[in-house]
Formats: structure tokens, C-alpha cells, sequence
């Protein structure tokens, strides 16, 4: 699959705009992780992880979070307050994280255009990955890293109501 990938700045994007802050504010509130938007990194990181979903209703939109396993560790040791983790953990507080993600994507969206929708449960895989889909669908990716320079990524289609 070819990927026309864009990057859709707060000021020509709107949508994208409340979805880049609704990601940094969740980061902050349920992880205690403060995630900064940088450039395409020069080095893709040895060991990623992918969390992805699909919206449906008012707009169909994929949304595949990718992220090093630091962070991701990072993540479940802050929600389970607790070092000790397990693989299986890491995923499922992953996944539990991204419904906590998009159910405030989706709030933040409707507020601002009217446009509802609701998202499927969300599959964690190794690697970087985005959902196949019909046709040529633009995506827009956003690059973040926290205070540990951790890296992540977020890749989604461009909003269309």
C-alpha cells in the first residue's frame, strides 16, 4: 500500500489540531508522560509497537499510534503504578490507553464540528502499521517525544465529514 503521507499544521488544520492536543493532554493526565511534537526522526527506532483502531459513524478515520517499548513500558508502569510488568501488561495497557485516547478524540471532535463517531477495540503488533484501505486516502503522521526522547508516532487519516 502506498501511503500519501502529509502533515497538517494546527493553523491549516483544525481537526488535526484538536487531535494533536487531545494526544498531549491524555499523555499528561493518564501517564503522567508530557509528549512534544518534533520532525521525522533521523533514525527510526529498533523496537516498535503499534496500537490502531478505526472510527466509524460521522467520519471513518485510522488511527495507529506507534511507539518505542520504553514509552510504552513507561505508559503501563504509570496506569498499574507498579515496576513489575509483564509483556501481556505493557499490551493491554496499551490498548486500555488508546480507547482512553480516542473516546477523548471523539469527545474533542464532536464539540467542535457536531460530528459523531465511535471507534473500534483497538489491536496491539509489533512493528509500525496502519490499516489497509480502498483507494488513496491521505494520511497525516505526527512525530512526538517525551522528556526521555522517547520516540512515537501518530499516523491517521485527514478528517473528512
Amino acid at each position: 500500500m502506498t501511503e500519501k503521507v502529509t502533515y497538517s499544521s494546527p493553523d491549516t488544520d483544525p481537526v488535526q489540531a484538536i487531535i494533536n492536543d487531545t494526544v498531549r493532554l491524555v499523555f499528561r493526565q493518564a501517564a503522567a508522560i508530557e509528549l512534544q511534537d518534533c520532525g521525522a526522526p533521523g533514525t527510526v527506532p529498533q523496537k516498535l509497537y503499534t496500537v490502531y483502531t478505526t472510527f466509524c459513524g460521522g467520519y471513518r478515520i485510522r488511527f495507529s499510534f506507534c511507539a518505542e517499548e520504553r514509552l510504552l513500558r513507561r505508559i503501563a508502569q504509570n496506569m498499574l503504578e507498579t515496576e513489575e510488568l509483564t509483556q501481556e501488561d505493557i499490551e493491554e495497557c496499551a490498548k486500555e490507553f488508546i480507547n482512553i485516547l480516542c473516546g477523548h478524540v471523539v469527545k474533542s471532535v464532536f464539540s467542535q464540528t457536531k460530528v459523531s463517531a465511535s471507534f473500534h477495540t483497538p489491536y496491539f503488533v509489533e512493528g509500525r502499521y496502519i490499516p489497509e484501505t480502498d483507494g488513496d486516502t491521505p494520511v497525516v503522521t505526527t512525530h512526538y517525544m517525551d522528556e526521555h526522547f522517547d520516540m512515537a508516532v501518530l499516523i491517521n487519516d485527514r478528517f473528512t465529514s
